[in-house]
């Protein structure tokens, strides 16, 4: 494949540890925290504690990266009633650039989550005007 300019490209298991020992170095990882914050001293949801540190452990291991973020509000926040996520992207992208190594880092992904249909059409919009000041940062 890598003859042909393809790489192999996956999405983050849930034993990260074992993902880790036997995924190979040429696949691109990508990882999302859909929190909303990187603080671990701050964490409102207890597996985030976890799953923050994860980004730089693949960059230390020499993994390539193309972090994923979102604006859609997991189920676990209903308690908190929030009706939109408009932190985790820009959060996501400050703490990747801050803690994988520039030559490990790919890109940004955002997934929204939302059908691409003119309901949610404002919404996909805002989520791409995210990106974009999110990556003028």
């Amino acid at each position: 494949m890598e003859e042909r300019g393809v790489r192999p490209w996956a999405w983050h298991a849930r034993d990260f540890n074992e993902w880790t020992s036997r995924c190979p170095k040429n696949v691109i990882a990508s990882w999302a925290m859909y929190g909303r914050t990187y603080d671990v001293a701050k964490v409102d949801v207890a597996r985030h504690k976890e799953m923050i540190p994860r980004y730089q452990k693949l960059s230390d291991k020499g993994f390539d990266q193309i972090p994923c973020g979102t604006t859609w509000v997991p189920d676990h926040y209903a308690k908190y009633h929030i009706q939109q996520n408009d932190v985790n992207f820009p959060l996501t992208v400050a703490h990747c650039r801050s803690v994988i190594s520039p030559n490990h880092l790919k890109g940004f992904l955002m997934a929204p989550w939302m059908p691409t249909d003119e309901k949610n059409r404002a919404i996909l919009l805002h989520s791409i005007d995210l990106v974009g000041q999110s990556m003028a940062i």
